[in-house]
């Protein structure tokens, strides 16, 4: 290969790096104004003043946020239809005092930037925390309930599987305030999620079911906790 090509090749992989960079960086954006949130309605005792400000700070970035999201694909503009919806929902319930209402018309909101950015091409870390959540989710909800090893097992490997994609951190540390410290923090806290896992196989096939409702508590639990780690709380 010539210099002149070699030179050429770069110049294109550079250009196609710096045209994907914008949506990433508008993703992550909106991640860090979203998850809080999402988070702190979910939070009975969280300050009512706190759960406030951050819908309002959504709501507020989110016109900006949209106008850069708008006019790429169909996928995209049903994600930016829900969110609309979902944001106007969430205001109204808050104000109405429906703090757990207002949390669940936002969570419509995950699952649609996650199929968005899968449409996309878009592989946004946060997205495989989604993935795993909504697997996580199915099998809290079963373990707490009492549901027989033979419907936990599988349900296990599911959320097992999914979390093994999530224990890779592949991100941009800079688009949310990752520093060295926050990094080592979080991969504690991968660790401890995959322990917590590993506990709540080791309860389910022992057959103790006191046992494994507590850990299915705690995978909640540590998950939110990093999920939370991708927001920016400072506003």
């Amino acid at each position: 290969m010539s210099l002149r090509t070699l030179a050429a090749s770069l110049f294109l992989a550079l250009a196609s790096a710096a045209a994907q960079a914008g949506p990433v960086e508008d993703m992550a954006a909106f991640e860090r104004v979203y998850i809080p949130a999402l988070a702190l309605t979910n939070q009975p005792q969280a300050p009512a003043e706190r759960v406030a400000g951050s819908l309002s700070r959504l709501a507020a970035s989110w016109p900006g946020l949209r106008a850069a999201f708008s006019g790429k694909d169909e996928p995209l503009e049903k994600a930016l239809r829900i969110t609309d919806t979902a944001l106007a929902q969430a205001g109204q319930l808050l104000a109405q005092g429906k703090r757990a209402e207002a949390h669940e018309a936002l969570e419509a909101i995950r699952p649609a930037f996650l199929q968005a950015r899968r449409a996309a091409g878009i592989d946004l870390y946060v997205d495989r925390l989604t993935e795993f959540h909504d697997a996580m989710e199915e099998l809290v909800k079963a373990a707490q309930a009492g549901a027989p090893r033979a419907q936990l097992e599988p349900l296990l490997r599911e959320a097992s599987e999914l979390w093994s994609r999530a224990e890779l951190p592949a991100f941009d540390a800079a688009l949310f305030g990752f520093d060295a410290k926050k990094d080592v923090e979080l991969r504690g806290r991968l660790q401890g999620e995959r322990d917590t896992l590993e506990a709540l196989r080791a309860a389910v096939a022992s057959g103790d079911a006191a046992r494994t409702r507590e850990l299915a508590g705690q995978l909640k639990g540590r998950f939110g906790q990093i999920y939370a780690m991708f927001g920016d709380f400072g506003g």
